[in-house]
C-alpha cells in the first residue's frame, strides 16, 4: 500500500446517470374516458350547480373528495357521508377502499365527450 500518496483514481468523483423511472419511449400515453355522471352525482358534485356532468373517473374520485372536505366530513381515510350523500350512496360512510365501486356505479360510458382539459 501507498502511504501519503494519492492514487490517480482516489481524487475524482464518478458521475452516475439517473435511472428514468417510468418511462414511456415508445410506448402511447393512456388517457381516462369521460363518462356521463348521474344526476344525483352530478348534482352531489357540482354543489347544484349541474345534473349532467361529464367527468373521468379520477376527476371524480377527486371531486368527492373535495366535497368531503370542504363540508368538513373527512376523517382521515374515511368520509362520513351526510344527508345528501347518504341519498347517493346509500351509506353513513364510505371508507377510501370503498370509493371506487361507490363511483363506479354512477359513472356510464359517453364515447361523444371529451375529457375536460
Amino acid at each position: 500500500p501507498m502511504v501519503g500518496r494519492k492514487s490517480a483514481k482516489s481524487g475524482k468523483k464518478r458521475k452516475t446517470k439517473a435511472k428514468k423511472r417510468g418511462s414511456t419511449h415508445g410506448v402511447a400515453k393512456r388517457t381516462q374516458p369521460a363518462r356521463m355522471c348521474s344526476a344525483a352525482l352530478s348534482h352531489l358534485l357540482s354543489g347544484g350547480a349541474s345534473d349532467h356532468l361529464v367527468l373521468t373517473y379520477g376527476d371524480a374520485v377527486k371531486r368527492l373528495w373535495d366535497v368531503a372536505k370542504q363540508r368538513q366530513l373527512q376523517r382521515g381515510r374515511v368520509i362520513v357521508c351526510d344527508a345528501r350523500m347518504r341519498r347517493v350512496f346509500g351509506c353513513n360512510e364510505l371508507d377510501m377502499l370503498d370509493i371506487p365501486k361507490a363511483i363506479s356505479a354512477h359513472l356510464t360510458s359517453n364515447g361523444a365527450a371529451s375529457a375536460p382539459s
